[in-house]
């Protein structure tokens, strides 16, 4: 089981904006909840991983 430190990395966050546009302000307050995210990952492909390290040689040999 991997440890986060929850100061470095929190799971919920707040992020906090003001700008103006066209002579008017805007102030917007946004809550980030990444937990629904947790154990999740992206799809992989092996695939598509063995043919990019296919590419990655080919790349590295026609370089020399």
């Amino acid at each position: 089981m991997v440890h986060i430190d929850e100061t470095v990395s929190p799971k919920v966050f707040s992020v906090h904006a003001e700008y103006a546009f066209a002579e008017k302000r805007y102030s917007e307050n946004h809550t980030i909840d990444l937990r629904p995210l947790l154990h999740t990952s992206a799809i992989q492909d092996p695939v598509a991983d063995e043919i990019k390290l296919l590419r990655e040689s080919l790349e590295k040999a026609l370089r020399k």
